[in-house]
């Protein structure tokens, strides 16, 4: 099942800004200016934040939280969450899931990478060390982490970092739709790598039909997001 891009618009459209909100949604609470300060988001499994039934329920729901401002009303996942985020059991604030693989990037700008893989990839912050320069960010099963070479430590660098950086991977990204996240790509004037295609490729004795476009982060790193169509 997809969404209409078009409904996101009209959802940004009816939401309301509250003090208690990041400053990219109207709200006064400046994200990652304080480097001591957590700044997680209502989908990082917050008990509060009540998912809308079906694929928009991957980005917004209403706040349940009757101690803050936002309390019953409709909420983007990365809209707020500093003053009133309350991790439920078993959630990324107790403690992620790691998944087998999980790669590491080096990244010249932290804040400026969070802004790229959170605001329009989608992806939520599960838990970072700011005192390092380092975010572990997950959407879905997806895992990455980002270090910002910039903050003096240890950094595991086996050659020198030209952007763009790694230009001979490209990272496949599964999501539940891409044409609606590339209209979010396009929509913020980010360019556009590979335009959204429909690929089929061969599996063994099978073949796998999937919709997919891709796009460089700040650094260079080539993302490929991908929605499985069918399989035959």
């Amino acid at each position: 099942m997809t969404t209409n891009p078009k409904i996101h618009d009209v959802l940004f459209e009816a939401i309301k800004s509250m003090p208690s909100d990041y400053t990219d949604y109207g709200g006064m609470v400046r994200r990652w200016d304080n480097e001591e300060t957590d700044y997680p988001d209502c989908s990082c499994g917050c008990r509060h934040f009540l998912p809308l039934d079906g694929p928009l329920g991957s980005d917004w729901g209403v706040c349940a939280n009757r101690k803050v401002d936002r309390f019953g009303l409709l909420t983007f996942e990365h809209q707020t969450g500093s003053t009133c985020f309350e991790p439920m059991p078993g959630s990324y604030r107790h403690g992620p899931s790691f998944a087998p693989l999980v790669p590491e990037l080096m990244v010249s700008n932290l804040a400026a990478s969070l802004q790229f893989w959170c605001e329009l990839a989608g992806f939520s912050v599960a838990y970072a060390r700011p005192e390092e320069g380092f975010a572990f960010l997950y959407l879905g099963g997806a895992q990455v982490m980002l270090e910002d070479i910039s903050v003096p430590g240890r950094k595991w660098l086996t050659g020198p970092l030209e952007k763009p950086f790694r230009r001979e991977l490209n990272f496949e990204i599964g999501v539940d739709d891409a044409g609606a996240l590339c209209s979010v790509f396009e929509a913020a004037g980010w360019p556009i790598y590979l335009p959204l295609e429909t690929k089929t490729y061969r599996t063994s004795d099978a073949s796998a039909m999937q919709s997919q476009f891709a796009v460089q982060d700040p650094d260079g790193y080539l993302l490929r997001f991908s929605q499985s169509l069918s399989q035959a």
